[in-house]
């Protein structure tokens, strides 16, 4: 079903990730997340979707890399760069750039549900 589907996707992307040509780790802890030693480049793995964390050539190279393994597209890089984007979207989860500095936004669905539990409700 699509469990077997989404899980045989992600091993799929892991080999590639951990393999030759990316050289990431990945936690054995949190089979999701991924860590390249040499570049410190950040990876996280929800099914087909990816996150890349670190500074932005070798981010832009991890990529590059990912793209010529893989049939994947590549939304826009967030940052404080000109012509960045200043928010973007993981998971529902919001987070973004401002001139005061990165912010981040858990699931407003989640907030809410959150905020009824304890009673403080707006």
């Amino acid at each position: 079903g699509l469990r077997t589907a989404s899980r045989s996707f992600q091993d799929h992307a892991a080999e590639k990730y951990c393999g030759e040509e990316m050289k990431f780790e990945r936690c054995p802890k949190e089979p999701c997340a991924f860590f390249n030693k040499v570049t410190k480049v950040k990876m996280g793995q929800h099914g087909d979707d990816t996150i890349i964390i670190g500074h932005r050539a070798e981010v832009l190279s991890t990529a590059g890399t990912m793209m010529t393994l893989m049939d994947c597209k590549m939304s826009p890089v967030i940052g404080p760069g000109e012509g960045d984007a200043k928010e973007g979207k993981f998971l529902k989860r919001h987070f973004g750039i401002t001139d005061k500095g990165w912010y981040y936004e858990s699931n407003p669905k989640y907030t809410e549900i959150l905020l009824k539990m304890f009673g403080a409700e707006h």
